[in-house]
């Protein structure tokens, strides 16, 4: 799923409109994008599409010393995937 269907499915499932869809979307990447620093967790956080409420947040690893030094700049390298009920994602060494 990328970011489009992403915002296409929460105005499906919810009474938010594209626009709001599409903030939150961005709120939740931005959020993501801050808390993956330098030898912090690399951290799941599940946010509430109506309210942008955290509802749960899990560690999936840990930063390096090196923290993203490769270049492509700071953030996630992944888009989690939800199949089947379960919630697949890779940290920063996959």
């Amino acid at each position: 799923m990328n970011k489009a269907e992403l915002i296409e499915s929460i105005v499906a499932s919810t009474k938010m409109t594209k626009a709001d869809a599409t903030a939150a979307v961005n709120v939740a990447l931005a959020t993501i994008k801050k808390s993956v620093k330098k030898g912090e967790d690399v951290t799941l956080i599940a946010l509430d599409a109506s309210t942008g409420k955290e509802v749960w947040a899990k560690s999936i690893a840990k930063d390096d010393a090196k923290g993203y030094s490769t270049g492509w700049g700071h953030g996630p390298r992944s888009t989690p995937t939800y199949s089947d009920g379960k919630l697949y994602a890779l940290g920063p060494k996959g």
